[in-house]
């Protein structure tokens, strides 16, 4: 969800080109029927020969034209060649640079993207729209010092998004620095009070042995129709840490109301079974968990304490 903002903010500082007018009637016809939601209608419209037929201007807008609404229609591969051609002709335009890059990075493409966002940097060092997309992709690279940088270059100038914030919070939070995460989640909070922010703040401050301000801020979380299973196994999961083996199995037992195949919830059930001395019953959730293809992870957990009980 996070990502799918950014990416959205990405656009709007790369700028549509259906709202810069240009001074030839055929540009004119092709963005009022991308401003109306008629992309195909508006990239036949703008054919190879009219496009050679265009001025520098026009022809610069044109191609964003064409290329976003080809995007639209669902052809990246014809965006992409249509932002390529566009890159070539106008090597120094931003716009078109920004949707080449984007197309790029969405389609995770990110080791092609990069040396086009770096090429953006070097015309406007201060461009969000590229350090957003440099910030993303160092973040997804695991280049988390550099993606850091390129956030706090992009909270210059997109300072007012709360989902900016929280991405910036979660890569020093995974950089091992939680009093600056946790500085970044309540801006994001003070910004929009979500209940992905609320989620991460708790997490961060059991991470700083804050346990009741923890548990506080997962509650809020839950009040403003957070993820229920997750808040519960994450609830479930630090009562287990603290010894509260009863709340612990209780939300297992939620967990798996709302999601029956969950691993997580059989591994959390299996867990407080074992402390108990129940083998039998931890051996049976613990198989349950391992069988679940959908969380490898838990699922190689299972099967290590199943190998250690047989």
């Amino acid at each position: 969800m996070t990502r799918l903002l950014a990416t959205a903010f990405a656009l709007l500082v790369a700028g549509c080109a259906a709202l810069r007018t240009g001074s030839s009637p055929v540009l004119g016809d092709a963005q009022r029927l991308y401003a109306a939601g008629r992309f195909r209608e508006a990239a036949a419209r703008l054919s190879d020969e009219q496009l050679q037929r265009l001025g520098d201007r026009d022809a610069r807008l044109a191609y964003e034209v064409l290329g976003q609404s080809q995007e639209r229609l669902g052809k990246p591969d014809a965006a992409l060649r249509t932002y390529q051609t566009g890159v070539e002709l106008f090597p120094k335009d931003l716009n078109l640079l920004t949707d080449l890059g984007n197309l790029l990075h969405h389609a995770g493409l990110d080791d092609q993207a990069r040396p086009v966002y770096e090429r953006i940097l070097a015309i406007h060092p201060n461009n969000a729209a590229a350090h957003l997309g440099l910030a993303e992709t160092d973040s997804k690279l695991g280049f988390l010092d550099r993606a850091a940088v390129h956030y706090e270059a992009t909270l210059k100038t997109l300072g007012d998004q709360a989902g900016l914030w929280r991405d910036y919070a979660e890569v020093l939070a995974q950089s091992r620095k939680p009093d600056q995460a946790l500085e970044a989640v309540d801006r994001s909070l003070a910004l929009s009070p979500e209940p992905l922010s609320w989620l991460l703040q708790a997490r961060l401050l059991w991470r700083l042995g804050r346990a009741p301000d923890a548990f506080a801020a997962l509650a809020r979380a839950e009040e403003e129709g957070g993820p229920r299973t997750v808040l519960a196994l994450q609830r479930g999961l630090w009562r287990l840490e603290s010894g509260n083996l009863d709340a612990a199995n209780g939300d297992a037992a939620v967990a798996l109301r709302l999601e029956p195949a969950e691993p997580l919830a059989f591994w959390l059930r299996a867990s407080v079974a074992l402390r108990r001395g129940r083998k039998d019953a931890a051996r049976k959730d613990l198989e349950r968990a391992a069988r679940q293809s959908s969380s490898p992870f838990v699922a190689a957990a299972a099967e290590a304490m199943l190998g250690q009980l047989r």
